[in-house]
């Protein structure tokens, strides 16, 4: 039979009920307001929470673009009636080519397309599309690699917001939401459970855990 002695017995004793007194705070609301009442805030794994990460799809974001600059020249050349033919985009290079009837229309052309192209950008800025050409008529219109990072940024800070918006819609108030690299979203929340959020009708690609 153990034995432990009158003190050993009561300092167990105080640790148990400084224990239960610690704990109270967490069952119920304060009494008073000037008792020092602190709760203990559990973590994400013990109150069953999500860790999410949201990625924008640039794949979706560059064919985006790319498809408007073909409507770009579209417009621009056919209102000046000047021909062409093999017009595509190409998002593996990120750029749209296409070849004149007539390379001799070479020089109207690539200043329409210029203008055009710089009138599409936003903020009046500079362009985000390189216009050349070759001697035997072929156009290329090619983004310009900082300006896809920037789309990548501006993608992103679009997408923080939406989430933002979507989360406070369902009343959680403490999300936390942080950009983490160049075109992902972390959300870290106790109750929120999103599966899929959609950016301007694409949807981001999503990594779960729980």
């Amino acid at each position: 039979m153990l034995y432990f002695s009158r003190f050993r017995t009561t300092l167990i004793l105080a640790a148990c009920v400084l224990g239960a007194l610690l704990c109270v705070p967490n069952a119920m609301r304060a009494p008073a307001s000037w008792l020092p009442w602190r709760q203990v805030n559990l973590g994400l794994d013990l109150q069953g929470g999500s860790y999410l990460l949201l990625q924008v799809d640039m794949n979706a974001v560059v064919k985006e673009r790319l498809d408007d600059l073909v409507d770009t020249v579209r417009h621009a050349l056919l209102g000046a009636n000047i021909g062409y033919q093999s017009l595509a985009a190409q998002p593996a290079q990120n750029r749209v080519v296409f070849r004149l009837r007539d390379p001799s229309q070479q020089g109207q052309a690539l200043r329409l397309l210029r203008e055009a192209v710089a009138s599409n950008t936003a903020g009046g800025g500079r362009s985000d599309v390189e216009v050349a050409s070759t001697p035997d008529g072929q156009i290329t219109l090619t983004l310009v690699p900082q300006a896809l990072i920037e789309r990548a940024t501006a993608a992103v800070q679009q997408s923080i917001e939406i989430v933002r918006r979507r989360i406070d819609e369902t009343g959680v108030a403490d999300a936390q939401i942080a950009r983490q690299g160049q075109d992902r979203i972390v959300v870290l929340d106790a109750r929120l459970m999103v599966r899929q959020v959609y950016i301007d009708g694409r949807p981001m690609s999503t990594e779960e855990r729980s």
